[in-house]
């Protein structure tokens, strides 16, 4: 991952009728902008970004943990909903079957 952009996070897509990760191809990762939070000072992409590239993202995942959109100190989900960055790593954005989700996602991502 030496061709990194600077302030992004590697991801890929993973099919959630076949979760096994084997390890990423360059030619399937994509890189997302990251931003850091003022408050937090923790780096963070967002979940619009990742919705840009996979339609039917349905969550993210590093290796077997499911990761959480970030909360705040209440605990509530922070708006707009982020995923923490995880340095070094790609993470797997499980998607749904293309046919299952595409007129719904396609709806609610339009600009």
């Amino acid at each position: 991952m030496a061709d990194a952009p600077p302030n992004s996070q590697p991801i890929r897509s993973i099919n959630i009728n076949n979760l096994l990760s084997p390890p990423p191809r360059p030619e399937e990762i994509v890189h997302v902008d990251t931003y850091t939070d003022p408050d937090t000072n923790k780096d963070f992409m967002l979940w619009e970004d990742i919705c840009f590239v996979f339609y039917n993202a349905l969550y993210v995942r590093h290796k077997t943990r499911a990761i959480s959109f970030m909360r705040g100190p209440d605990f509530n989900t922070l708006k707009p909903f982020r995923i923490a960055v995880i340095p070094g790593e790609v993470l797997d954005i499980v998607v749904g079957n293309p046919q299952e989700t595409a007129p719904q996602q396609q709806q609610q991502h339009q600009p």
